[in-house]
């Protein structure tokens, strides 16, 4: 007998995981529980990698809840094979990957939440270091750190860094602050502040950064790596930067800056379209150096 639930208008999986059978997790004395999330739909290609990095890790008070937007490709198989490792997962219609994102948030139990794409992987002993800075650090809201940047094959090509401590308040509107991959989140921040904004499909996770950091919260830097990221989703065109706009304008960014960001924005876009390859990784690596340089 099967023992996931199953639509029976369907017939197609709906949930899973070890909730099922009562075997239910807890924040601890000395080890706060971490929920961490994987929001997935038609994932097949890199889910295996991305559940194996979270299930992998050192750290032993995770909760892993897997949010499935109704898959067709496979996927549903690969989490039927971790249904053992996996304390919850849904599949089933959502309204957009923010939209998973927040289910995945109210079916967790932990203290510290974080989020990995299903086509991302988490960096090895990240969540033991994560738990430490938290328990050592109980008045912050959130951790952060970098990310490396990798192909379709795994290679690290790159790394994204965060900006220094010193700038991060002043340059937040302009910029994101740091990789959204890269954040774990106190879950009384969430409580205080809400869950990620759907009237931005494109840039709630930079609203919820800057509603952290409106409302007081502090945040430490790992001064690491915690994750690996494939760059290939959808922000990065016209689209993100209109909505980028809209977002400063809720936030209180001037009219003018607002317009000179969002033309300078158009500007970049250009250049990048008909500038050679290896120009831009030139640039991108010497911008990444100049960064180290203000740490």
């Amino acid at each position: 007998m099967d023992n996931n639930l199953v639509n029976p208008d369907t017939n197609s999986l709906m949930e899973g995981g070890k909730r099922k059978y009562g075997k239910l997790k807890f924040d601890q004395t000395e080890k706060p529980l971490i929920s961490i999330i994987t929001v997935v739909f038609n994932g097949s290609g890199y889910l295996e990698q991305a559940i194996l990095s979270v299930i992998n890790q050192s750290y032993s008070n995770i909760e892993y809840i897997i949010i499935d937007g109704g898959s067709t490709d496979g996927t549903l198989d690969i989490i039927r094979k971790y249904d053992d490792k996996i304390d919850f997962w849904i599949s089933e219609p959502d309204h957009g990957l923010y939209d998973a994102m927040n289910k995945g948030i109210n079916h967790s139990a932990g203290s510290i939440i974080g989020l990995i794409n299903s086509d991302d992987c988490l960096n090895p002993g990240i969540a033991e270091k994560i738990a430490k800075c938290f328990s050592s650090n109980p008045e912050i809201g959130f951790t952060y750190g970098a990310v490396d940047l990798i192909r379709e094959t795994g290679l690290v090509y790159g790394r994204t860094n965060p900006f220094p401590a010193t700038m991060m308040y002043g340059k937040s509107l302009k910029e994101m602050p740091f990789a959204h991959p890269s954040c774990f989140i106190a879950k009384r921040v969430y409580d205080q502040i809400g869950l990620y904004d759907l009237t931005f499909p494109l840039g709630a996770d930079y609203d919820l950064i800057l509603r952290m950091i409106e409302n007081g919260f502090k945040g430490i830097d790992l001064n690491e790596s915690v994750s690996k990221f494939r760059d290939g989703g959808k922000s990065g065109g016209i689209k993100t930067y209109i909505e980028t706009k809209r977002l400063q304008k809720k936030h209180g960014l001037s009219f003018v800056t607002r317009y000179s960001i969002f033309y300078a924005s158009l500007m970049k876009l250009a250049i990048v379209s008909i500038t050679p390859f290896w120009i831009i990784q030139f640039i991108k690596r010497f911008r990444k150096k100049s960064r180290h340089s203000f740490r």
